[in-house]
């Protein structure tokens, strides 16, 4: 069904519910990650004083990978993965699986 002043696909109130139901529980993860950060990183040894800096790396990391990774998802085509850019859903999603488990764990790494 079209919207015809937008030319836009209407979309019912259950859709929106459940396309906004997975960004519910990832802020929420992302809340109580932000939460306990600054402990664990004082744990491994981290001055109160160089937090801030320790924060401010993941958004400018994104700053400078998000738009390489999407030029080169772009020239990446495996119909046997989904396409363009599920091959990079699938290796990012196993990478932060795997900091998540590792980053609680990291002051009993020594």
């Amino acid at each position: 069904m079209q919207d015809k002043q937008q030319g836009l696909p209407k979309r019912s109130l259950k859709y929106l519910i459940y396309l906004s139901f997975g960004l519910f529980g990832t802020q929420m993860a992302f809340g109580l990650e932000s939460s306990q950060l600054g402990r664990l990183f004082q744990t491994i040894g981290a001055a109160p004083e160089v937090l801030g800096m320790i924060f401010i790396i993941p958004p400018l990391t994104g700053m400078l990978v998000q738009p390489l990774v999407g030029k080169y998802s772009d020239q990446t085509w495996l119909p046997k993965l989904g396409g363009r850019r599920m091959p990079y859903l699938i290796i990012g999603s196993i990478l932060t699986v795997l900091s998540l488990v590792v980053l609680p764990n990291s002051g009993s790494f020594g």
